[in-house]
């Protein structure tokens, strides 16, 4: 089976058992909810420095999720979506969203040049399968932003994961590896994207924002249980996560990034 295949019969088996929860792609519930709130952040961040509401592309948009939490944040916002899963695009479609087009397309094609203020990706470049895809998602993402567009990016890196494997390991646990369908990104593709006029820029939250709760929920949680037995987001785990400071270290693979396009 092609990983193209393989992937798109991993999306409609998540379309066909999730419809339209927030979980659909990612089941923990904290991590779903940083995400947004990190998006909605910057779009505030975005409108307080260029006085209007931006043109906002969700470049892999899924079953339409995000695109519902900033429809209800801000109503007047133009929105967009894409979508490679034709099974997913119909639960996006099917949420009725005001002032929001969604269409089917791969991120490994260029799409409209210049045309978006903010272009979103949430987890969606690790779904290409090579370090050559990778890069062109990135060049297609730098076409269609305008002169001053922002790329809020929220993928998984390799090198963080390596990281907290080397701490579960050093505790007596068996590393833990990226899903099937996952390609995660290397630093050196990570370099050649800035090399493409992307200059990183602060954003609200710190990238490493999630280690402390990777170290929580993937090293110290199952410790306490036995093994095989997964609990992510329990009481313990909630009071640990409200009670230490977020960004420690390097241990999530999930960076919360945001660039602005140098053209």
């Amino acid at each position: 089976m092609s990983k193209d295949l393989y992937v798109q019969n991993h999306y409609n088996k998540i379309a066909k058992n999730y419809g339209l929860r927030s979980d659909s792609t990612l089941r923990d519930p904290f991590i779903r909810e940083v995400e947004v709130d990190f998006i909605v952040a910057n779009i505030f961040e975005f409108v307080a420095k260029n006085g209007y509401f931006p043109k906002v592309l969700d470049a892999g948009c899924g079953n339409g999720y995000t695109l519902s939490c900033l429809r209800e944040a801000f109503p007047e916002m133009p929105l967009v979506g894409f979508e490679y899963n034709r099974e997913l695009l119909k639960l996006a479609k099917s949420r009725n969203l005001a002032n929001c087009k969604l269409f089917e397309h791969d991120i490994r094609l260029p799409f409209k040049e210049g045309d978006f203020d903010i272009i979103i990706t949430e987890r969606v470049i690790v779904n290409l399968h090579s370090r050559k895809q990778q890069l062109s998602a990135f060049k297609n993402i730098f076409g269609a932003l305008n002169k001053t567009g922002w790329y809020i990016l929220i993928e998984s890196f390799q090198a963080s994961m390596d990281e907290l494997n080397i701490l579960i390991q050093e505790n007596s646990q068996e590393r833990i590896y990226p899903s099937q369908h996952n390609f995660y990104l290397k630093l050196g593709v990570w370099h050649k994207m800035l090399k493409l006029g992307f200059k990183q820029i602060e954003a609200p939250l710190e990238e490493n924002f999630l280690s402390t709760y990777f170290v929580l929920t993937r090293v110290f949680h199952p410790m306490l249980h036995s093994k095989g037995e997964k609990r992510i987001n329990s009481r313990l785990v909630k009071f640990f996560t409200q009670g230490l400071a977020p960004a420690t270290g390097d241990f999530s693979p999930i960076k919360l990034q945001v660039f602005q396009v140098e053209k």
